[in-house]
This record gives C-alpha cells, sequence and structure tokens, in this order.
C-alpha cells in the first residue's frame, strides 16, 4: 500500500534532482574547507601590524630606564628605590595585618574627615605614632622618584604586579597622617605627605599596564580628596600653595596612558590569535557582547571557517585599537570625537555576531581614556583649589573669577578635561565651588560622583 501522495515513479523523476543537490552540497562544503584553509590570512594584517609595532616600541621605551649605563648602575643612576621598596615590603604588610589600620579604612569609608571623633583621631595618631620610622621610609622612596619595581612584561598577561597593593597602603598610611597634621595645625607637613602621594604615583607612569595606570590614578584620588576635607577655609597659606602647585606641574602623563593601551592592546591581540575559542566562547566575555551568538561561535570557531572568522575579526579590532591608541595623545574633550566615532561604527559594524573579539574588547579600551581625563581634572582642581585656598588666606576672600589666581598656577587656567572648558567656579562668601562636568559632561550642580556626576573639589563622595 502506498502513502498518500507518492508514488514509485515520483522518486524515479526525482532522484536525478535529489543527487544532483547533494553533489552540489558536499561540494559546498568541500569548497568552503579549501577556501577557509587556503584564503584565510595566515599573515597579520596591516592594522595588527602596526597595533604590535605601537606595543613592542611602548615596552622598549619603558624597559630602557633599566638599562645599565657604563657604570652598571640603571640609567636613572641607582637602584635605590627598588632596594628601598623591597626593605619597606614586609613593613608595610604587617601594617595591613593589623586591625586598627583596618579599623581607620573602615571609619573612612564611612565618614568625611571632619566627622571624626576626637578619641578616634587620637587613636590613629597613636596608631601611626608606631610606625614614624616607616613613614619616614615612605617619604624618602617617593622622594626618589623612580620606579620601585620592575614588571617582567614578557610573562604578557602573566605580568606579576605585587607593587601596586604596597603602593595604595603607603598612600593611605601618609594620607592618615597628613591628615593628623592638618589637625594639630602642621600645615606644611601635611602639604608634604600629599606631595609624596603625587609622588609615588608618579613612580608608575611609564608602566605600560593597563592596571598599573588604574592604580596611579587612584593614589592621585587619595590626595585629592583628603587633601579637600583635612584643611579648613583659608588653612594653606599662600607660599605653600604655590610650593605644591610648582612641584606638581606636568604631572598628566598622557602618554603612559597611550603606551599602557598600546601595550594591552598588543597583547589582547596576541590572545585572540594564541585560543580564539576558548578566550571568546567563554560566560565572561558573552556577557559583554550579548549580540554574539553563542551557538554560532561555538560550531564556527572550531571549524575550517574558524581561522578566516578570527582573522577578519582580529584585523577590524586592531583598527579600531590603533584610532583608539592614537586617540589617547589628545584631550579627552578633542579625543571624544574620534571615541563617538569608533561607538557609532560598531553600532553599525557589518556581520557584528561574528565579531565577538572587537565588540567585545574595543568599548573597553575606549572608556579607559575616561580614566585618563578623570585622572587630569583631579589634579587640576587640586591644584586650582590649593591657590583659591591661598588667596582667602592671603586677601580675606575669594576672588570673583578664576583669572585672578591664574598667576599662581603659570599664568593660565587648565580647562575641564571632558569640556575643553573652563572649570566651573562659583564664589560664595566665605566658601566656593569648585568642579568638572565629569564623564556625563553635564552641569550636576557640583554633586561629587566620580562615574556619573561631577568631579568637585571638596566634594563629598557619593558612596556605595
Amino acid at each position: 500500500m502506498c502513502t498518500a501522495g507518492y508514488s514509485p515513479g515520483m522518486w524515479e523523476k526525482r532522484k536525478p534532482l535529489l543527487i544532483g543537490l547533494a553533489v552540489v552540497l558536499c561540494g559546498s562544503v568541500v569548497a568552503g574547507i579549501v577556501i577557509g584553509k587556503v584564503f584565510a590570512p595566515h599573515n597579520d594584517g596591516e592594522a595588527v601590524q602596526r597595533v604590535r609595532q605601537l606595543g613592542t616600541e611602548a615596552v622598549a621605551r619603558y624597559e630602557a630606564q633599566f638599562v645599565p649605563n657604563a657604570d652598571k648602575t640603571a640609567r636613572s643612576g641607582s637602584t635605590a628605590a627598588t632596594d628601598l621598596f623591597d626593605r619597606l615590603a614586609q613593613s608595610i604588610e604587617q601594617v595591613v595585618a593589623e586591625d586598627r589600620y583596618q579599623h581607620a579604612l573602615t571609619l573612612q569609608g564611612e565618614k568625611q574627615w571632619s566627622e571624626w571623633t576626637g578619641d578616634e583621631i587620637e587613636a590613629l595618631a597613636a596608631f601611626l605614632g608606631e610606625f614614624a620610622s616607616l613613614l619616614d621610609d615612605i617619604r624618602a622612596l617617593a622622594a626618589i622618584g623612580e620606579p620601585v619595581y620592575h614588571p617582567d612584561l614578557s610573562r604578557g598577561m602573566g605580568t606579576e604586579l605585587p607593587h601596586l597593593a604596597l603602593l595604595r597602603t603607603m598612600a593611605r598610611l601618609l594620607r592618615f597622617e597628613a591628615e593628623i597634621r592638618a589637625h594639630s595645625g602642621n600645615v606644611e607637613g601635611a602639604i608634604e605627605n600629599y606631595h609624596a602621594i603625587l609622588e609615588l604615583a608618579e613612580t608608575l607612569a611609564e608602566e605600560p599596564i593597563g592596571f598599573s595606570q588604574l592604580v596611579r590614578e587612584a593614589l592621585n584620588r587619595i590626595a585629592f580628596e583628603s587633601m579637600g576635607s583635612a584643611f579648613p577655609a583659608g588653612g594653606i597659606p599662600l607660599e605653600q600653595a604655590r610650593s605644591f602647585v610648582k612641584r606638581t606641574e606636568g604631572i598628566y602623563h598622557r602618554e603612559g596612558w597611550a603606551n599602557a593601551l598600546a601595550h594591552e592592546a598588543m597583547l589582547a591581540l596576541n590572545s585572540v590569535s594564541t585560543d580564539p575559542f576558548v578566550s571568546v566562547v567563554s560566560d565572561e566575555l558573552f556577557a559583554v557582547i550579548p549580540e554574539t551568538n553563542a551557538t554560532v561561535l561555538t560550531l564556527l570557531y572550531p571549524s575550517p571557517f574558524g581561522e578566516m572568522i578570527v582573522n577578519a575579526d582580529r584585523e577590524t579590532c586592531a583598527e579600531f585599537l590603533d584610532r583608539i591608541i592614537h586617540a589617547a595623545h589628545k584631550p579627552y574633550y578633542e579625543a571624544r570625537v574620534e571615541l563617538n566615532a569608533i561607538e557609532a561604527e560598531l553600532a553599525t559594524l557589518s556581520f557584528s555576531f561574528l565579531k565577538g573579539y572587537t565588540k567585545a574588547l574595543v568599548p573597553q579600551f575606549s572608556w579607559a581614556q575616561v580614566v585618563q581625563a578623570r585622572n587630569e581634572a583631579v589634579l587640576d582642581l587640586m591644584r586650582v583649589g590649593l591657590v583659591l585656598e591661598a588667596h582667602y588666606a592671603e586677601s580675606g576672600s575669594y576672588p570673583a573669577s578664576l583669572d585672578a589666581v591664574a598667576g599662581g598656577l603659570g599664568g593660565s587656567i587648565a580647562v575641564d578635561p571632558f569640556t575643553g572648558r573652563p572649570y566651573v567656579y562659583r564664589p560664595e562668601g566665605d566658601t566656593f565651588t569648585l568642579y568638572s562636568l565629569g564623564v556625563n559632561q553635564q552641569d550636576d550642580g557640583g554633586r561629587h560622583d566620580y562615574r556619573d556626576g561631577d568631579i568637585v573639589w571638596r566634594g563629598v563622595a557619593v558612596r556605595e
């Protein structure tokens, strides 16, 4: 009995067609395999080569400072900083293990310095007194002005960075002591500590590692947040302010960020070519590239087409990263034009579901430049804020405009790195408001929030 709609003659009629289709399908698969193997680029594309060259040059510039001279010393003239840092490491670890240190960190996170009780301040002063010689050594380390650690960059993404946590602890100790000094009227000693914190940050300026640059910015913020709350209005003498401003000229280190981006981009592209299936098809990266079809990548990356897809993705990614690295040399308000263009191009990227690396990496590299802009704003506001406080100490009032204190800042006032326009300044009797518009580039009326608000001198930080 025959099935309805089917007759034995039907198979005979369609047999040649079905066989033909099968042959075509098999031929297509074979052709795809051949094309994928033959025409997939085996050499790096031009963009990949450019980024790798930039990364190689960044590493070479960094390593040059450790190349010995004829007298067998480093180019800087000594290894005093690394030797002293090594000696201090164990003492710093002992401080971190102290319950009193952890309690001080907790208090700092819960309230402003002005809200600390007399007993809390007295307890902190007693604790720091036990480590007075260590604090002297930390200031001595900062004054050397050289790298305190030499990371082994040949380890790539496995580079160990044990110095970063130690530097943060050193900066926090200096901050606590600066606040104690300011509280007791030792303005000069407090300013000395704040400058030492910035000098510790400077030891990371040339390190071509993104995380090192993030820590450098974090150290500068430690000084910024503490200095803004440690001194009363007009509590900084003119000479102290001028000295601090002079000693902090030229510490943006935009080139350091650009070098870090170049090095990190090179490492990222090397990762793409090493094990794309493991790197891209992972829960961690899928979380940031929801447009990517997990099933498609799971099937295609191990396939004969995988190499071709990965190479195309790597080259596209490199083209964007090359542009980002070059933009990093500019002030953020200028670089933003290029970064916005890149964001728009990413949104309309052809075959974006096959560009897993590009979609995951490029936004992260673009965002890194926001951190550098924030760092520049923090440094500017610290310097301008100090000069305004000194003006008050000398004249009994704050100036009507920032132009009045330009002379104390080298003759001109830096502009907000986020907008390219002057910082917002409003004198209000015995106080004033000074801030950058911050990441969102909107005037939030002085609401201090590094993530989505203004960056304010003497601002009260938004707490997690």
